[in-house]
């Protein structure tokens, strides 16, 4: 089973997360297919998967390493703390 998905037993609360986690992603995935700019706010940044982070790190022009951590790229995003090349 998927990380991700829905366990039986899991709190509704969970479930609502999860769901929006997946809206957001579509969003953001059917917006880069029509070639639109998306700009996600910082407080999304915690969201995304490592994947994810590394491909907005690329989309910003922000240089991570890509065996950076989760936080690390997400600090980079925000400017936090500076990433070498």
């Amino acid at each position: 089973m998927a990380e991700d998905a829905p366990r039986p037993g899991m709190p509704q609360s969970e479930k609502d997360k999860l769901g929006r986690r997946f809206h957001e992603a579509e969003q953001r995935r059917l917006a880069a297919e029509r070639g639109e700019i998306v700009v996600l706010p910082d407080e999304q940044l915690e969201n995304l998967t490592k994947d994810e982070l590394l491909e907005e790190a690329e989309r910003r022009g922000v240089e991570v390493k890509t065996s950076a951590t989760k936080t690390e790229i997400a600090a980079a995003l925000r400017g936090d703390q500076e990433q070498e090349a």
